[in-house]
């Protein structure tokens, strides 16, 4: 078991939980890493405008497997929703959902201050909230969206 630690400069470092020691330094981004999320075997990290797909995270032969360019939004934070289906991408510009499989844009949106963090919250056990019931809400909060979920 190990814990993946992005860094200033585009590194990961990869730390055994069991020994607190370094198990390995990954190459990847050129430019400091601000998020990283956990989508099933893969890794999900975020430097800049470009997130990178790792493959075999939980081995000692990580490698990247799909790169990807938000063009204009530097992503400030990543959350993979419970149900491993999307992706949830933060920036100053606004947020974009993914689609963890295909790494399709689904939707894109902005809020009036910008998104720096993105935490999933579950109501009643359910991972899906119906869009009349989060409409009104997100309404009121300044929410605008150019694409929907379907």
């Amino acid at each position: 078991e190990h814990v993946w630690v992005g860094c200033q400069g585009g590194s990961i470092c990869t730390f055994d939980t069991r020994t607190l020691e370094l198990w390995g330094l990954l190459p990847g981004h050129t430019q400091d890493v601000m998020a990283m999320t956990r989508v099933g075997r893969h890794m999900w990290t975020a430097a800049g405008h470009v997130l990178l797909v790792w493959a075999n995270c939980e081995t000692s032969d990580p490698h990247v497997v799909q790169e990807i360019h938000l063009v204009g939004k530097d992503i400030l934070s990543l959350h993979a929703s419970r149900s491993g289906k999307f992706v949830f991408c933060g920036s100053i510009a606004g947020f974009v959902v993914l689609d963890a499989k295909t790494c399709a844009t689904l939707a894109v949106g902005s809020v009036d201050e910008g998104v720096t963090d993105v935490v999933e919250v579950v109501r009643g056990g359910s991972d899906h909230f119906k869009d009349s019931q989060a409409a009104p809400g997100a309404a009121r909060r300044g929410l605008k969206s150019q694409q929907h979920l379907r």
